[in-house]
């Protein structure tokens, strides 16, 4: 496996530059919360935002915000939570892609680096890859029947649900695993009272019932998955390496249908479609389909007669050139397009900020928020990545029922600020140079550069 190993190696490199060199527009608030949980205790409204102060803030992963800050205390840097991020989405392909040593060729790693290339577009500093890992110790778990470990689920429930909000596709995975039990075996009684289980232990987080309810709302949200590029559909989305695995994957799928599982099946099905749905979803399907996709290529290989081995050997080359090339092609071009964090955010303008000791509110771009969280806890800000899908009916006539409603108005129809301005008791407003309509021209400029304004309100 010394050629798996270096491909995987390779991959933890490019993931780890890649991390390194790209900050994640929550990454900010996540140190903050992170310290903030420490400080004070979990917090049960939202403690970064004016619009939205009284809004029963949800913290997915808690516990991990806990280490990021703790680990990026460290050095003052995200070197090291690069270094362990990129390490865990690598251990999540390799949980999800070993086979035994006797397979020591070149095919499994050019699929392994092919894969590892289409999670080049989601990788990063983020708690998410903690739950690929998860899941796949999970499914891999299930696979396994009726030997599976149902003490091993329970324990990994009880830490998934705590480190990253997408914990719920355990329960799910398991409700596949019962509905195929039940086809396949008439058993369903025995698997019932463990789901009852496994539900319950998702209850044992700061926040009890009213994760599952966040879940719902996020999952149900349709501003989420028009706005935030995460959340669209990945039919939108040129991500050539995805797209030629599942093009593999399923001529292999088609061809194998009567020799797969029919809990593989539903996996495998279940799992390109929430594919589809979401860009964010991609990686699951990849990930969870990987094992099948090998067992059937070497069922593929074994099928073939002597007298087709020259033209199998061609074709089987033929197609790790392939992996290799377009995954070296996702991954150049993803590095392409990494920019310095001064022209992605406002890095001098936030520098100013802090220099003049500024203090109060401020509204920004929605892109922004988290990065002055980060920067500047001193400034409230009007909106960020987590409030995408908020929404509370409120008696407060200085708070918001849906700040995403007003942002969008503020920024697609512009109209005079003014009004918010009094409405929050705004003191500032960081804007992108570029817009359109500056709807801030009557206010006191105080700062310009290249990429963003600075107006005194």
């Amino acid at each position: 496996m010394k050629k798996l190993h270096i491909v995987l190696f390779l991959l933890v490199c490019v993931f780890i530059f890649f991390g390194w060199k790209t900050i994640d527009p929550d990454f900010g608030w996540r140190i903050r919360v992170g310290q903030l949980i420490l400080n004070q205790g979990i917090p049960h409204t939202d403690p970064f935002s004016f619009t939205m102060m009284n809004y029963p803030f949800i913290d997915f992963s808690w516990l991990t915000h806990i280490c990021i800050f703790l680990i990026y205390g460290l050095t003052n840097n995200s070197l090291l939570l690069s270094l362990i991020f990129g390490f865990i989405a690598v251990l999540s392909l390799y949980e999800a892609i070993f086979v035994e040593k006797k397979k020591d060729g070149w095919f499994v790693p050019a699929l392994a680096f092919l894969i590892g290339s289409s999670l080049f577009g989601v990788i990063g500093i983020r708690p998410q890859i903690w739950g690929w890992l998860l899941f796949m110790f999970w499914v891999n778990e299930l696979r396994k029947g009726s030997k599976a470990s149902f003490s091993i689920l329970c324990l990994m429930q009880l830490i998934w649900v705590n480190i990253h909000g997408s914990f719920f596709l355990g329960v799910g995975t398991f409700i596949l695993y019962i509905i195929s039990e039940y086809i396949q075996k008439k058993e369903i009684k025995k698997h019932i009272g463990k789901l009852v289980v496994l539900f319950c232990i998702t209850m044992i987080n700061p926040y009890g019932w009213r994760l599952w309810r966040e879940i719902v709302i996020g999952l149900s949200d349709s501003q989420l998955h028009l706005r935030n590029q995460e959340w669209i559909s990945s039919i939108f989305v040129l991500n050539i390496s995805f797209w030629f695995y599942c093009t593999f994957f399923f001529s292999l799928f088609i061809r194998n249908w009567k020799h797969t599982s029919l809990f593989e099946k539903f996996l495998s099905l279940f799992f390109f479609s929430i594919s589809l749905s979401t860009v964010r979803n991609m990686p699951l399907f990849v990930l969870v389909s990987a094992p099948l996709c090998v067992q059937m290529w070497f069922r593929f290989e074994n099928s073939v007669t002597k007298e087709m081995k020259k033209y199998f050997f061609l074709f089987k080359n033929t197609l790790i050139i392939l992996f290799f090339f377009i995954g070296f092609a996702r991954i150049g071009n993803g590095i392409a397009q990494i920019k310095p964090i001064n022209k992605v955010y406002p890095v001098d303008a936030v520098s100013f900020l802090i220099g003049h000791k500024a203090q109060g509110r401020i509204y920004s771009e929605y892109e922004w928020g988290g990065y002055l969280i980060w920067k500047m806890p001193a400034l409230k800000v009007f909106i960020d990545g987590r409030m995408m899908g908020w929404m509370l009916k409120q008696n407060d006539p200085k708070q918001s029922d849906n700040t995403t409603k007003e942002y969008f108005i503020i920024k697609d129809k512009h109209p005079s600020f003014e009004p918010y301005r009094r409405k929050y008791n705004i003191t500032y407003a960081l804007i992108r140079k570029d817009k359109e309509k500056n709807i801030f021209i009557k206010y006191k400029k105080i700062y310009e550069d290249e990429l963003s304004i600075v107006y005194k309100l």
